[in-house]
């Protein structure tokens, strides 16, 4: 059975941070749940679009590569672009994404 005043004790430690400690975690918790699209990505190339698992584990092992790429790309680039220029970048990226 769940002690009720047990758990209040446990979070009551969490009550009198900053908004930005609330922010970073609420980020982390969203970025958590979306852990799971790979997970169910597997499941509907193997089950709903009938590939082969050995085709599906090589599509999510290559993106998933790709990703990390990208994430040491854009870390150095963030440390060695001016600000302004990465975001004008993007947003002109975005802007031919969604145009083009």
């Amino acid at each position: 059975m769940l002690n009720i005043k047990n758990t209040y004790m446990q979070f009551k430690m969490y009550g009198g941070l900053s908004s930005d400690v609330y922010a970073i975690a609420a980020a982390h918790l969203i970025l958590g749940i979306s852990s799971f699209i790979v997970s169910f990505l597997i499941l509907m190339l193997t089950l709903k679009i009938n590939y082969s698992p050995t085709i599906s584990g090589l599509f999510i092992m290559g993106s998933l590569a790709i990703q990390q790429v990208g994430k040491i790309i854009g870390g150095k680039s963030s440390d060695s672009i001016p600000w302004s220029l990465v975001s004008s970048l993007v947003i002109l990226f975005l802007y031919y994404e969604v145009f083009y």
